[in-house]
């Protein structure tokens, strides 16, 4: 067993002492130390199952590098543009964090929405701005959007479908929400 004076996840430990995960004592953890109780390894025999039952013993990477790479070749981008995260309150808090480092004034929403997207903005200092969006056509809601940014740099969040109404917008908007001169943000939550 290696012992690590080490801040961090098991896998990362794991990665910088060129061992597996397995072969650390991480005393640092609310997990079980004891394992998988027996009855529930009973019940999981197929190998399959018992392998994947076995990495619940362990935090995960939370730098997420394994799943951040396999995302990125799957839908070609660069792994460091991935950002994934434990919940949509995770991401939302990233998201206003990074919405105030690229300087946007004001964040538009297309309303109705949840109130996790009003909470997440409120702690970085910003309030949204309602784009009333509900069954509107495309143009009525681009019209209304450029008129509630006048010339400050704004961001513009929003979820494709959009809930709760289920109205799809074609990439076609989202494009021409892009082209804005002052967009500093475009986040669009597809469900």
């Amino acid at each position: 067993m290696h012992k690590l004076p080490f801040e961090g996840s098991v896998v990362q430990a794991a990665r910088l002492a060129g061992c597996l995960p397995e072969e650390i004592l991480d005393c640092a953890i609310n997990i079980n130390p004891l394992g998988i109780p027996p009855a529930l390894r009973r019940l999981w025999r197929p190998a399959e199952a018992w392998r994947l039952l076995q990495g619940v013993q362990r935090y995960p990477d939370p730098e997420y590098g394994v799943l951040r790479q396999a995302f990125a070749e799957a839908v070609g981008v660069s792994a460091v543009g991935v950002v994934p995260g434990n919940g949509s309150a995770e991401l939302l808090e990233l998201a206003a964090q990074e919405t105030v480092a690229l300087g946007a004034e004001q964040v538009i929403t297309l309303a109705p929405h949840g109130p996790g997207l009003t909470r997440a903005l409120q702690r970085v200092g910003r309030s949204p701005v309602y784009v009333p969006a509900l069954w509107s056509e495309e143009e009525t809601v681009l019209g209304k959007a450029i008129e509630a940014v006048g010339d400050r740099p704004f961001a513009l969040w929003a979820s494709n479908p959009h809930n709760p109404t289920g109205q799809l917008y074609q990439p076609e908007f989202w494009r021409q929400i892009l082209a804005m001169p002052h967009c500093t943000m475009l986040l669009v939550d597809e469900s």
